[in-house]
């Protein structure tokens, strides 16, 4: 009796160890084998391109309802007459989680236009994420603001971390232009490093990450208490490395990344949003066309160089810290090292930032330095 005792408990011991070994032998897929439910128009060097037209039902099987809002989940999602049909109060985020590199583009309408919009989510939690809202009128009425808002807005717990103080700020929004009933709206999020792009209807909307980064995220679609009809989505960016290992999806991980953005080409946030600068601010431009040579890398070295000489107390305003702070999260060592040169010297300071740190250490570095702007925004306008 004693032996049969010793051989069930060996077995039971050894059964997570078997289904971990079958695990990591699993079978790889292809990234068109895993994202089944649309069409991957591309994917290398772990940037993809999926794009769901809705004509089956199928497509639902790439996503995960969730429901990060404070309140009560209803409605849902359904596929039909090669549509997806939202209502209710929920959110249907894709499986993929990518790098703060990512596209979405959705074509949609609503008879009744509010608190629609896509979502960017933080992988693993529901209570921290960026929202980009058509027409809010769910948030705006609780904060006593007028209704119909568009607006780029983060909510969750400070810098992702659990139990710590919760946040909601509003990051950008405009009441422009007022969306009709039934009315065909191509909306696009762009999400690069901490800047995110809302485009729709004639309107853009940029704001930058603050109160803590979004170093990856699942896209998503959201209603709150709406309705929407979707026809068209396209979700297109940077699949980080975890992701794909844990799915055992096949990728070549010396492939060249053919859909990067130069970091140049990416234009400075004023520029973006079509604000006018500043009065006042006569080296603003001239010192945001600087930092753009700063952090491109098909310049020379001692070009770069040059440019970032240009940089000091005068001219670096707080358009310019934003931009400055950016480039501290470049994959590109000669940026971070410019880059933190020319901020300790337009601010004295380095907040604890090396160039040569791990990426983690210098991710939370890199908060720091947003704390620091967020603290002295006065001295720098």
């Amino acid at each position: 009796m004693h032996k049969v005792a010793v051989a069930i408990l060996l077995v039971l011991f050894l059964i997570p160890f078997t289904l971990a070994g079958a695990d990591e032998g699993a079978e790889p897929v292809t990234a068109a084998e895993f994202f089944a439910g649309g069409a991957v128009e591309s994917f290398k060097a772990r940037r993809i391109m999926v794009t769901y037209d809705f004509a089956e039902e199928r497509a639902l099987a790439d996503f995960d309802v969730v429901n990060p809002f404070l309140v009560l989940a209803s409605g849902g999602f359904s596929v039909s007459g090669g549509s997806l049909h939202a209502e209710g109060a929920n959110a249907l985020v894709f499986k993929g989680v990518f790098e703060a590199d990512v596209s979405v583009l959705a074509t949609l309408e609503s008879a009744t236009p509010r608190d629609i919009g896509l979502v960017l989510l933080t992988p693993g939690l529901t209570d921290r994420f960026l929202l980009f809202s058509l027409a809010d009128t769910f948030f705006s009425k609780k904060d006593r603001q007028k209704p119909g808002q568009h607006m780029i807005t983060v909510v969750g717990a400070r810098d992702g971390g659990g139990g710590e103080e919760s946040l909601f700020r509003y990051l950008k929004r405009s009441r422009i232009p007022a969306l009709e009933s039934g009315e065909k709206i191509d909306l696009r999020v762009r999400k690069r490093s901490t800047r995110n792009r809302m485009t729709f209807a004639g309107k853009t909307l940029e704001a930058t990450d603050r109160y803590g980064s979004f170093p990856a995220v699942r896209p998503g679609l959201f209603v709150l208490g709406s309705k929407m009809t979707v026809t068209k989505l396209s979700i297109s960016g940077r699949l980080t490395e975890t992701f794909l290992k844990e799915n055992h999806i096949e990728y070549d991980p010396e492939e060249v990344d053919p859909g990067a953005l130069e970091e140049d080409e990416i234009p400075a946030p004023a520029e973006e949003s079509g604000e006018e600068p500043r009065r006042g601010r006569k080296n603003g431009s001239d010192a945001l066309g600087l930092i753009r040579q700063l952090r491109n890398r098909r310049l020379s070295e001692e070009d770069r160089k040059e440019a970032a000489k240009g940089l000091h107390r005068k001219n670096v305003k707080e358009a310019e810290l934003k931009a400055l702070i950016d480039c501290l999260y470049s994959e590109d060592l000669t940026t971070r090292k410019l880059a933190i040169t020319a901020l300790k010297k337009a601010t004295g300071k380095t907040l604890g930032y090396n160039p040569r740190a791990p990426v983690e250490t210098r991710k939370k570095a890199v908060r720091n330095w947003f704390r620091y702007l967020m603290k002295n925004r006065d001295r720098y306008r």
